[in-house]
Order: C-alpha cells, then structure tokens, then sequence
C-alpha cells in the first residue's frame, strides 16, 4: 500500500489560508461555544469541588464565602495546599466582574474552553499540515466528552487544560520554525514561557507540558538543540516568574498561615514543597475514583453532578469517547510505524506518543487517588491523532488497489465514533434524558460508583448486592435485660419510634448472639426495627435490610445520594430521605439551600427493596420524615414543608417555611408537627433559627419561635413529652486560629403556645469539625429531660418543668446521641465508641460496655428485648446481647 508523502514547508512561505477553512474553524467556534454556554447556569448551587474554588474566589475578593471556609483570611488563598491560585483567580475576576451568578463562576472555563478547538486545529496543523485533519481534530475536540464537562464547571482544569494547549501550540510552531532554519526571536521564546507558566499556575499539569517541551527540544534535531541558550530559560525561568507572580495577594505580608514562615518568598518555596507532599501520595475513598491503569479502556468517569428525579435523570459525567480513545491510539502506534522512514512525519506521531506519556503516562507513577478527569489534557492528544488516523487512512486509501476496503474501513469507523459521540453527549452537557434510557441500551458496570465493600453487583435501578463481613462481639452482661418496655411501634413512624426519643422496646424474639455487621462505610443514624428485620442506610448510597437474629442481608439497593435519615416502616413499605449536606443554591429569600446532587425521599418494599416510588426534591432530605395518616410529611434542605401520599408518592400539599432543615426529624403529636430549621442569608452565624410547629390538618403554622442561636439548631430533633418541646442549639461559635469553640443550650418551649419557658448553658468547648455534630441530642421521660453534648463531655439532667439542674454526669468522650432509659438506667453512647451506663437519679456512671464499638455520630442506642442495636462512624452495625 502506498502511503501519502508529507513534504516539510518552509515556514517562511507565506500561504494564504482559504476562505473555506477560515469558514469551518468559525463554524467549529460556534459549535463550540454553544455546546459550553448553553445551559452552564442551569445547575443553581456549587457542584463537586465547586464547593472549594468558588468560596476560595470569594474569599479573595475580601468576600463571605457561600459555606463555610476554616481560617479564611480575606484576601488570600483558603486552599494554598491544593492548587496554584490562578484558576482561583480567574473564577474571582468573573465574579467582580459580573457578579456572583453560577454562569459567572463557570464563565472562564467556557471562554477558554471554546477556544479549545482552534487551538487544536493550529496544533494538529503544525504537526501534518494537512487543514483536513485540522478541521476534523477541531470538531473531535469541540465535543470531547472530558474537554466538554470540565469546561461547563468551575474547576482548575476548566482553564488549565486550555492554557497548556496553548503552549503546546506555541511550541510546536516554534520547532517547526527552526526545522525549516528560520530563527526565532527572544519574544516568541519569551511568549511560550508564559503561556506554559500560565498553565503551570492554573493547575500543576502545566509541569507535565514542561517536561514534554524538554523532551521534544531535545530530541527535535540540531537546529533546535542548538537554541538551546535560549529555550531552557524559556522553560525554566520565564514560567517560574510568571508562577510566581500569581501569588501576587501574599507578597505585601504573607499568607497568614501559621504553618508557613512569615517571610513571603521563603514561605512560597516551603508551601511547594508542602503541596507536592500532599498531592503525591493523597489517598482517599471516594466513589468515583477511577484506577489510572484503566484510562484507555471503559474506566469509571467522575460523575460531576447527579439528579434523578421521578421520570428523568440529569448526569453531568466527565469521560472521554472510549472509541475516539481507541481509534487514537491505534492510528497513533500506526502512524509511527508506517511513517518510520518519513523523519518529518514520524516526528509529528512522536510527539503525540510523548503527549500521551506524559500527561497520561506520569499518573501511573504516583500512589495517589485518581479521578478520570486528570485525563483530560492525554485525550486532546489522542482526537489529534484519529484526527490525522482517518485523513491518512483516507488519502492512503486512494492510492491503494484496496482503496475501496480502505475508504469503506475509514467511513465506518468515522461513523461508529460520531455516532457514540451523539450517544454520549447527554451525558457531557447533563442533559436530561428519560431516567431508565442508558440502562436500557448501554451502561457499563463501570460507569457506576465504587462501593466501598468486598463484593458488588450493580443492575439498571440502582440496586446493590453485598454481602458484609461480620465478626462476634461480647455480650454486655453488665447490662441486665430489660423488662417492662413499650411494645414495638408497629408500624414505626417516627425517628427513635416516640416523640421522647426513649427507643427501648419489646420483641417476641431473643437474641442469641452478638455480632457487629461491617457496612463499609459510615453509617449516620440508628437503624429501625420491624419484626425479626432491621434497616438501615448508609453514607455510600445504600439501604439494608437485615435479618437481626442471624446478621443476614435479606436485601440491599443503592439510592442516588447518603441515605442518613432513620429508615420508617408502614404498610409493608420502608421510607426514606437522601441527600447531603452540600450547598447547591441561593435565593435572596430563601437564603441557601442545602444538599448537592439527588434528593429526595424514597420508599421500598419492605420484603424485597424494589422501589415503589420516588419523590425528588430540590434541597437534601437528610431529616427522618414522619408518617401520620398515611401520609409522609418530610421538610426539605430548601425549606419547603412537603406532604406525600404513603402508597404512591404522590404531593399531596406542601408549604414553604423558609431556610433548610438539616437532620431535625420531624416528631408528632396528635395532628401537631415539630421541627426546627436554619436560614442562613450569609454565611455564619445563622440569620434566624426557628422551632415550629405545623397543623397537617389544618395546614396551617401553629407558631413559629425564633431562638436566639449562631447554628446548630436545625441539625438537633426536638424531644416532645408532657406539653413541652425541647431542643439544643449553639449560641456562640468563636474560631480561634487553632480550632473552632462553641457553646451549646438546651431550650424549653411550650407545645402549645411556643413560647420559651426556660433555657440552661451546657457549656462550652473544641470542636473539630464544623457543621458536624454541633449540638446533643435531648431525651425527655418521667418528667426530666437528659442530654449530652459534643463540645463537652458532660451529660445533664434538668427538670422538665422549671428546668432546675438535678445533675451533672462526666463521661471520658463527647456524646451527641440521645440517651435511652432502661430500669431508671440510662444506656449512653460516647463519640469514642464506648457505651455507658448511668444512674438516672444522680448522674453516677455505674458501668461500660465491654466493647469498643468504634466513632459515633448522632445515632443513640436502640435496645430492642435483649439486643442493643449501634450504628457507628466506621461502618459498622453492632447487634449486641444484654444481660446474661
């Protein structure tokens, strides 16, 4: 077969370029635009590590950030250890520019995106001068799956991959100069260092373009290796210089960070250091972490954004075309060997393989976790080289006496690549598609997310199969086993079963043995029981249910976000809420509204799992809903009271009440619901914190009580019992440069009126985490209501009536949970894993679990006859046997 012979033009030839060429790269500007523009603000709040870079952004301008930024200085970087500040700086330029808008923050990645495709063709141009594949290269680039995604957020690589695009033109037009003998000026020379430093201090795959300008100046012939005087300062010195000076903010005084010297540039040179520490060997579990070995098959994208709702599903997931990737690589491996004996031309595919190593090749060499995105920059290199593939194979083909295999191979695997480009370009731009469609045609099982267990199995609704490891855990003999509990609640409709919160309770059964089931990841709040069966959700997107006599896994099903609510269990269906504590949106109104991604509330069959309906909601649903009447009553992160109907999900009623509820369960008394919430118009501390109390019946707010507190309240269920509401919040939170400290308050509010009888200090304290865990959690029986707290290691116990101290209690670890009474006992769980027993009449600590269960969140025990059932930070559902 003969093959097309590529001549060198002299670049000293100056060529008009056709009007028909200039016509399509507009074209492919258009297209390009409009693929990345379209749409960008549709996604209302910050999505995946939106949440760090545009906080970061206003934290520069000298702004209050949307959440919640740990030692902010206004001015200068909050994520020094992460990335370079230029991205960063680019996202606050656009913000004083044209206002804090979600278009706005992801504006820069939409104009340097849409540039992309001219900068390709120019590349693809120099390297084989052919306009054909430079045109074919712009189109592949314009709708490049990662390119596409990674342009539509406001992330580093939304304007790093196309600044080191842009050198990379700079340099192959520069080596192509001094090929054809044409001497290169120091500004040309000067130009490409700041274009490969701009890259560099957008994000650090600016050095891996580095190390591939040095590669290819080295190994591009004497005439370029004799530049040399001039070239290495160019990839050295001038691109230092210009990294250097995108930390302009800290050269009048440093970077206010005590870990770093004061003096600015010694302290530069030390956070390098300290971030190339950090970013070489992070290790992480995250969903949608993607083995680098796999990048050049079908790997696990990174799922940017994820909303499904009843009938559609919106999914923003950066990958590239697996067959465009193919294709490349083929024609890459193809094109150097058939072109062996054309210097000029092998040299054009060698670059391209060197393009591959080192921007895919590098990641192999480094433990760190990985995300498929990092792949963005090797997958413009391989559009360039089927780009080319299908032009030679093209051209080669008429001069063959196989032409017409050769052309018909060409168009098929051109049309097979265009076509899955189509397939796959609702997925690019989140697009909304009908919510079973790429199930029902193609959906590898690994476009799903990494669970965090042993073995996994994934089908079309999301469903999981695993089957948890367990091992014994020792009965807690010193724990006699109770007598004289409430039954049950059949069904169970409420968190912890009872306004009180007192979950102790009655079974037929016996339990024979302890066990602790390891669910892999955390698990937030307790599980529920119904007959012999327990569920319960996880933090990895997960719903069980379990056999509690046996620790078999009857059934499991993967929901779209964390499942953390207290699973509900009524009329053979179990109900639950999903989301997270992310801020996706703000409305001057409504203030922000809470949890990124799906949300919304959910049921399934209790014997099966299969899902019965499913309710989207804009804003998380992390609180546990309450079920009265056969309806479902749920308040949303968007601050919206909802009333479902039990049987099909259907909205029945809703009412907006404004700010978000966190994880304040909803409880019920009579036809009166319970709940507080936060509405955070800036952020800390909050702007209002409300205790309300709503008629189902009548629709209609009771009262609504305004407690003066700076966070905290809507995260801490209200406890009801004798006419009284009860509920914890922060007063004050201070950060002090070491840490966060914060006090916590224990309110009484009257359930009839609402008004604030009485309020006690439970002290103050350290606290490591903010917006975790801020606030105990009260139980309220017999008259006294008893609460721990998390900034102290103190449980208290006050009247219910006047709030008269009665007694304080000093546990060696914080405790958010609830307690539960048994026999005048109070069963305890401490954050540090362990259970306590306590007099309930003076606070003495009169026993220990034996056991050490490992972290607690806020879920408090849940004794059921001789079981005690805990839900831990690090996985596990312990089933425990008491008494002897």
């Amino acid at each position: 077969m003969a093959y097309p012979r590529v001549q060198e033009r002299p670049a000293t030839v100056v060529r008009a370029t056709p009007i028909g060429y200039q016509a399509a790269l507009a074209g492919m500007l258009v297209l390009s635009v409009l693929l990345r523009m379209v749409g960008v603000g549709r996604y209302p709040g910050l999505i995946y590590d939106e949440y760090y870079y545009v906080p970061a952004a206003d934290v520069l301008l000298g702004r209050k950030p949307p959440v919640l930024v740990k030692h902010a200085v206004a001015g200068i970087d909050p994520n020094l250890l992460s990335h370079p500040p230029l991205a960063k700086e680019l996202i606050a330029l656009a913000i004083w520019t044209l206002g804090n808008h979600p278009w706005v923050w992801r504006l820069p990645g939409v104009v340097f995106g849409s540039l992309v495709p001219l900068i390709v063709a120019g590349i693809a141009y120099q390297l084989f001068q052919r306009r054909s594949a430079a045109l074919l290269a712009a189109l592949l680039a314009s709708a490049d799956g990662l390119l596409l995604t990674m342009s539509r957020v406001a992330l580093p690589d939304s304007t790093a991959v196309p600044l080191v695009l842009l050198a990379l033109w700079a340099l192959v037009a520069i080596t192509r100069k001094l090929r054809s003998g044409e001497e290169v000026g120091w500004l040309s020379w000067i130009g490409m260092g700041v274009l490969f430093g701009l890259g560099l201090a957008a994000e650090w795959i600016g050095g891996q373009a580095i190390l591939l300008a040095w590669v290819w100046l080295l190994a591009s012939g004497r005439s370029v290796r004799n530049t040399l005087r001039r070239w290495v300062p160019a990839t050295t010195i001038v691109p230092f210089l210009v990294y250097y000076a995108t930390y302009f903010y800290a050269w009048p005084s440093g970077y206010h960070q005590s870990w770093l010297p004061h003096n600015p540039f010694i302290a530069f040179f030390k956070l390098q250091w300290l971030m190339l520490k950090a970013m070489w060997k992070l290790r992480f579990f995250h969903p949608w972490t993607s083995n680098a070995w796999t990048w050049l098959g079908i790997p696990r994208p990174t799922a940017l954004l994820l909303s499904v709702s009843n009938n559609q599903a919106i999914r923003l997931m950066a990958f590239s075309d697996p067959v465009i990737v193919w294709f490349g690589l083929a024609a890459m491996v193809a094109g150097l060997w058939f072109f062996r004996r054309h210097r000029a031309v092998w040299l054009s595919w060698g670059f391209l393989m060197l393009w591959l190593l080192a921007f895919y090749g590098t990641w192999l060499t480094t433990p760190r976790s990985k995300f498929l995105y990092y792949f963005t920059t090797a997958s413009v290199g391989l559009d360039i080289a089927a780009a080319v593939g299908w032009v030679f194979l093209w051209e080669a083909a008429a001069r063959s006496p196989w032409r017409r295999v050769g052309k018909v191979l060409g168009v098929a695997s051109a049309s097979v690549g265009m076509l899955s480009m189509l397939y796959l370009l609702p997925l690019w731009v989140g697009m909304a598609t009908p919510r079973p469609f790429y199930h029902s045609v193609w959906w590898p099982s690994s476009w799903n997310p990494r669970v965090k267990a042993a073995s996994v199995s994934q089908t079309q609704s999301f469903p999981l199969t695993y089957h948890p490891t367990s091992q014994h855990v020792q009965a807690w003999t010193g724990l006699s086993r109770p007598t004289g509990l409430a039954a049950l609640p059949t069904p169970w409709t409420m968190f912890r079963g009872a306004p009180t919160h007192n979950s102790a309770y009655r079974a037929a059964w016996t339990l024979q043995r302890g066990y602790a089931l390891h669910l892999g990841t955390a698990v937030a709040e307790a599980p529920t029981v119904a007959g012999s069966t327990f569920y319960v959700g996880t933090n990895s997107d997960q719903l069980y249910a379990v056999n509690v006599l046996t620790g078999q896994v009857e059934w499991s099903v993967g929901v779209p976000n964390m499942a953390m609510t207290a699973p509900l269990v009524d009329n053979n269906l179990v109900v639950i809420g999903i989301g997270n504590n992310g801020f996706r949106a703000y409305e001057p109104r409504q203030g922000w509204i809470r949890g990124q991604g799906a949300n919304g509330v959910m049921a399934f069959n209790a014997e099966n799992g299969h899902e019965a309906w499913y309710y989207a909601t804009t804003g998380e649903d992390m609180a546990t809903p309450v079920i009265h009447g056969q309806v479902v009553y749920e308040v949303t992160g968007g601050g919206r009271l909802i009333a479902l109907n039990l049987e099909t999900g259907a909205l029945l009623w809703q009412k907006r009440i404004g700010g978000f509820d966190s994880m304040s369960s909803l409880m019920m008394v009579g036809h009166e619901l319970y709940v507080a919430t936060n509405l955070y118009l800036h952020a800390y501390p909050a702007t209002r914190s409300t205790v309300w109390a709503i008629n189902v019946d009548t629709q209609k707010v009771s009262w609504r009580t305004h407690v003066r507190v700076a966070s905290g309240l809507s995260d801490c269920t209200v406890a009801v019992d004798a006419g009284l509401v009860f509920v914890a919040g922060v007063p004050a939170i201070s950060n002090h440069g070491q840490g966060t400290r914060l006090s916590n308050k224990l309110f009484a509010l009257s359930a009839a009126t609402g008004k604030v009888l009485w309020s006690r200090s439970l002290g103050t304290g350290e606290i490591k985490v903010l917006d975790q865990e801020e606030e105990g959690i009260p139980l309220a029986v017999h008259g006294v209501v008893y609460i721990g707290s998390p900034v102290t290691h103190q449980l208290t116990a006050f009247s219910e009536a006047r709030g008269r101290l009665l007694w304080t209690a000093h546990l060696p670890a914080p405790v958010t949970g609830n307690p539960v009474m048994v026999h005048r006992q109070l069963v305890v769980a401490a954050m540090n894993g362990r259970l306590y027993l306590v007099n309930a009449a003076n606070g003495h600590v009169v026993g220990r679990d034996p056991a050490s269960l490992g972290p607690i969140g806020p879920a408090s025990p849940l004794i059921v006859s001789n079981a005690l059932l805990q839900s831990t930070l690090n996985g596990d559902v312990v089933v425990q046997r008491i008494g002897g």
